[in-house]
């Protein structure tokens, strides 16, 4: 499943984003958005037309990476996923975490929490740090897309016995495609696997990881740290 920004047409063909604005409901609170409709003459309509580039890399990652397995991995925008989905197929979520996906409707527990520092970035919460952790971790992005993002992924058991709902995702859209392309490098996850120590299929499991970026692109990804949680 992937998720979306949240883009609203104006008319005309003008259509814009308020990154402070992620939900349908919130577009009356935007100044923003208000002052753009009220000059146009139009009222905001949501639009689906935009994905992030690290989501749609981060899309290319994965499927290449089921492919080559054999397997075909469909792709669902968020807003047509279903709950009969998340019952009868294991599901990955793939998103910046400021956009809404029905994984985060799913209400699943989480050791990590991303918390909103400006209206385009999210800093990362450790809600029960251990030794040696942070209790919050904040990228350092800059304008022309360098620094330092932070992201997640987590694995539920899913809503039926025997599924698996995974979510991938980071503060910014590189942050997004970093973790994608440590969950799709062979030699990351044999080093993860080192690292978890444990594997128990009713237990939910969190990687925190750090990507650095220049330039708008990956140039690595690094293990942070791990939490298992019943």
């Amino acid at each position: 499943m992937i998720g979306a920004p949240l883009m609203v047409g104006l008319g005309g063909g003008l259509i814009v984003r308020d990154t402070a604005v992620n939900r349908p409901e919130d577009l009356q609170a935007s100044a923003k958005l208000n002052r753009w409709a009220q000059e146009s003459g139009r009222k905001a309509i949501p639009e689906e037309v935009y994905t992030g580039l690290g989501e749609a890399a981060g899309i290319s990652l994965i499927d290449r990476f089921f492919h080559a397995s054999g397997q075909d991995v469909p792709l669902i925008r968020n807003r047509l996923t279903t709950w009969h989905d998340l019952s009868t197929s294991n599901v990955i979520f793939l998103s910046s975490v400021r956009f809404r996906t029905l994984g985060q409707e799913l209400k699943r527990p989480s050791e990590f929490e991303f918390v909103p520092v400006t209206g385009s970035t999210s800093a990362v919460r450790n809600l029960r740090p251990q030794k040696g952790e942070e209790s919050l971790y904040t990228p350092t992005m800059v304008e022309g897309g360098s620094g330092l993002d932070y992201a997640l992924v987590t694995v539920w058991p899913g809503t039926a016995r025997g599924k698996r709902i995974m979510m991938v995702g980071g503060s910014h859209t590189w942050g997004t495609e970093g973790a994608a392309v440590y969950i799709t490098d062979p030699e990351a996850l044999r080093d993860l696997r080192k690292k978890l120590k444990r594997s128990d299929a009713a237990e939910t499991l969190q990687i925190l990881l750090k990507v650095e970026v220049k330039d708008a692109q990956v140039v690595s990804t690094d293990y942070v740290t791990h939490h298992w949680e019943r």
